[in-house]
């Protein structure tokens, strides 16, 4: 028995926000693509997995193709460089443990990352049942046409400014204009009489 029209959703689509690259070695995700990243480790079982070592790999670009990777080799943290949450610096080599404590839900996921990455990164060793993408946003000029410059933007050719910034001496003299000139007086409601019969 139906109880009415089929629902539809209505939402925005993020073609243009959002891309998603396979991870799992030997494929790769090319993180200069954006400025926000993370890995997305999904249980496509309908058990809990409870045990796993992710393995975390990063490469430099080509010397000769910037849209191409290096040599892979275990990711190793840049000095000083640490989680945002604990400020504990990784050692090396970058690792994430599935543990009891921290399992994937049947058909569900988690989402990790580690600090300051390399250019190219994969990852290796995903237990049985469970696969990795790299979710990317807050993308760079995002242009899915290859170029001379592969999908990476070119560099633009002039440095941008932000909005509303000036000169530190256009700023002094639009602050001293507004300090020397009086302030415009502003006319005063009139209250009305009131009459005897009031």
């Amino acid at each position: 028995m139906s109880n009415g029209p089929t629902p539809i959703m209505n939402m925005w689509s993020n073609v243009n926000d959002v891309v998603v690259m396979g991870v799992v070695a030997p494929a790769y995700a090319n993180l200069a693509l954006a400025y926000a990243y993370s890995v997305a480790l999904i249980n496509t079982t309908n058990a809990e997995i409870d045990s796993g070592t992710i393995i975390f790999e990063g490469a430099d670009a080509d010397p000769d193709n910037p849209c191409e990777p290096d040599v892979f080799a275990p990711l190793e943290p840049v000095a000083d460089c640490g989680p945002i949450v604990t400020g504990v610096p990784y050692s090396t080599n970058v690792e994430y443990e599935i543990t009891p404590e921290r399992p994937i839900p049947a058909y569900g996921s988690c989402n990790v990352s580690v600090p300051c990455p390399r250019q190219f990164l994969q990852v290796s060793g995903l237990p049985a049942g469970v696969i990795a993408v790299v979710v990317l946003t807050r993308l760079r000029r995002w242009d899915p046409t290859p170029r001379e410059w592969g999908y990476i933007p070119a560099p633009l050719t002039q440095p941008f400014q932000l909005l509303g910034a000036q000169q530190p001496a256009q700023a002094a003299s639009q602050a001293q204009t507004r300090t020397t000139q009086p302030k415009p007086q502003q006319p005063q409601p009139q209250r009305r009489q009131r009459t005897p019969a009031e």
